[in-house]
């Protein structure tokens, strides 16, 4: 990278010394404008339609809720809108928001990775493009409004973008590179600080954020754990640098996450399983800001699966560097097996969302996360068997879930496929398929409701009424054109709530309140 950047340099300063700064800028110009009408050309080719989509935020980090990303995207003749309105309102107190201009950004990247990649790079490959969004929204916030964990919101909004976007492409007669499913979008990773083991103050992160799975394409299963969705020519940094300088270890790293899957026709993208300890300090401690613990933060294509949740486990109440020196046999290598087995007597075994705040961490104890899986595209029960036996056979999905999922039959000892015995409980399954359906015009009766749910903390529009934006209950709201303030009370403050009503309806708080 840092040679690729002095050649760049020197490039200029020769074209400079030889041309003059005219020609260099006029060059620079017409490459601008030149990609500019280019792209304007390629979307004139593209079928006039409209495709809409939504993602889901699980959180804001501090709370579980459901958090609308809603995109409308309209194609006529040259010109390309992206439409978020309908998106949840800003947040007042939490910092998920992102202002225009980042969601611009990693919308240019879905054309410059996935869509146009033989484009020079530049902001003028989106200048063509139209992006539409309410006032005072979570993918448009006002400068009032925390930002400092917007890439939440920017990556939920690029993957809503990528959604859409696949669907055009499928649709486009002339292609410069493959249909893809949504890539994994949360920056699954341990943000670390503290006292170092050298006695350096420190604060930093783990490059794992950027082993993101791929999404699977057209004709191919997703890459693994690759690169960031921003950034597809990056790469992860090596952790076993970072422990010559801190006082933890990732005792589990780069081992793929069994059965974290997207199934699919082609499946998505593998992510892998992070195990750290905290080793040589009584001052360090750890925070996960990520979203899609309990509900994915994406969408499957043309049939695909999305792909799992994945929380944040701890164990607690438990040295495990002792158990490695004493007793290394009762060490698991991963997650599944740690927290079903639960092979450390007397510890205490949790799972929680993946906003954890900064957790002061003692000597042994596991915190355990995974990387994601990049979503699927197509029918699963279209799989070929090779391919999912090969999956089993590399450990990235389980027999019994292959089986489950993708209805095929194999010998569970030498994994030979009986290809008439898949055959047939294939075709039962789309028989099963077709039983369970029901006729449009009842299923939209039991599925359109007139508001989101009164157990459910949900922000953003509901249904077709993108001008009415719900603020986390059914009797919250405002109109889009009238923003109002957006509160999110203490998590505390609202546990210890429940909890008194409840001691008062025992009757065990008497006269203590007054």
């Amino acid at each position: 990278k840092l040679f690729a950047c002095l050649r760049i340099k020197q490039r200029i300063e020769e074209t400079l010394n030889t041309d003059g700064p005219e020609a260099l800028v006029s060059t620079l110009r017409l490459t601008m404008e030149n990609v500019r009408a280019e792209v304007k050309r390629r979307i004139s080719e593209w079928p006039d339609m409209t495709v809409r989509t939504y993602i889901m935020q699980d959180s804001t980090l501090r709370e579980n809720c459901l958090v609308k990303i809603n995109c409308k995207l309209t194609k006529t003749g040259d010109r390309l809108i992206f439409d978020f309105r309908g998106s949840a309102p800003e947040f007042t107190n939490r910092p998920t928001n992102t202002i225009v201009a980042g969601l611009k950004g990693m919308l240019a990247q879905v054309f410059l990775c996935y869509v146009w990649p033989d484009l020079p790079r530049g902001q003028a490959a989106f200048a063509p493009i139209e992006v539409i969004t309410d006032p005072h929204s979570i993918v448009n916030c006002s400068y009032a409004a925390p930002n400092s964990q917007s890439l939440m919101s920017i990556f939920t909004g690029f993957t809503a973008g990528q959604h859409a976007v696949a669907k055009f492409l499928y649709s486009c007669p002339e292609k410069y590179t493959k249909v893809h499913a949504p890539t994994f979008n949360m920056i699954n990773t341990f943000i670390w600080g503290g006292v170092s083991q050298h006695g350096e103050t420190l604060g930093n992160l783990c490059a794992d954020l950027n082993g993101m799975g791929a999404g699977a394409t057209i004709d191919r299963d997703g890459e693994h754990a690759l690169a960031p969705i921003f950034a597809t020519m990056a790469d992860i940094g090596e952790q076993e640098l970072n422990e010559e300088d801190v006082p933890f270890l990732q005792l589990v790293s780069k081992k793929m996450t069994r059965d974290a899957i997207a199934p699919g026709k082609y499946r998505g993208g593998q992510g892998y399983t992070m195990i750290v300890a905290t080793k040589d300090s009584e001052q360090w401690g750890f925070m996960t800001v990520c979203q899609g613990a309990k509900f994915p933060p994406l969408q499957g294509l043309f049939g695909g699966y999305a792909c799992g949740a994945y929380p944040l486990s701890k164990v607690k109440g438990v040295d495990v560097y002792d158990v490695l020196l004493n007793e290394p046999k009762k060490f698991k290598h991963s997650i599944e097996e740690i927290m079903n087995e639960r092979p450390f007597e007397g510890a205490s075994y949790t799972t929680h969302h993946m906003g954890m705040g900064f957790e002061i961490s003692k000597r042994g104890e596991l915190f355990m996360i995974s990387q994601g899986a990049g979503a699927g595209y197509g029918d699963l029960l279209e799989r070929d068997p090779a391919g999912v036996v090969r999956d089993i056979e590399e450990g990235l999905i389980s027999p019994a879930v292959a089986e489950r999922l993708y209805k095929v039959q194999f010998d569970p000892q030498t994994l030979a496929i009986n290809q008439e015995a898949t055959v047939a409980a294939r075709d039962a399954e789309r028989q099963a398929r077709k039983a369970r359906g029901v006729p449009f015009a009842e299923f939209i009766k039991r599925w359109n409701k007139p508001a989101p749910p009164a157990h459910l903390q949900y922000f953003g529009c509901w249904g077709d009424d993108v001008g009415k934006l719900y603020m986390g209950s059914a009797d919250q709201f405002h109109h889009a054109d009238q923003p109002r303030p957006n509160y999110m009370r203490h998590p505390k403050d609202v546990r210890i709530e429940e909890l008194e009503a409840r001691l008062a309806a025992l009757g065990a708080l008497e006269d203590e309140k007054k």
